[in-house]
């Protein structure tokens, strides 16, 4: 999150990751599409430790909803998780794209 900005300068098509501080990152979607989501494509910022195993599908949805509260609004936002998900529950990553198809801001 320091650095955003010199991200952003540097002219880049997207960016990645903004991992959540839930799984040790520090970014927060709102506040970054706020700060450079005027300027590039933002990518990521789902926590797929919390969100893609051992919680329900609804707890996902809710997830990608708020990925897409913060940082979807006028475009410019790809739903992603923010490392690795090979321990995901495959109904859970259903429950992901089928909420994301639904999100248009």
């Amino acid at each position: 999150m320091t650095i955003l900005e010199d991200i952003a300068a540097m002219k880049p098509d997207a960016v990645e990751t903004f991992t959540p501080p839930g799984m040790g990152g520090d970014a927060s979607l709102k506040e970054a599409k706020r700060r450079i989501g005027d300027k590039v494509c933002m990518i990521g910022g789902f926590d797929q430790f919390h969100f893609l195993q051992n919680c329900t599908p609804e707890e996902t949805r809710a997830e990608v909803r708020r990925c897409f509260e913060e940082a979807g609004e006028n475009g410019g936002y790809i739903l992603s998780p923010s490392d690795h998900f090979f321990d995901a529950d495959v109904k859970l990553i259903k429950a992901m794209a089928d909420e994301a198809k639904k999100c248009v801001y």
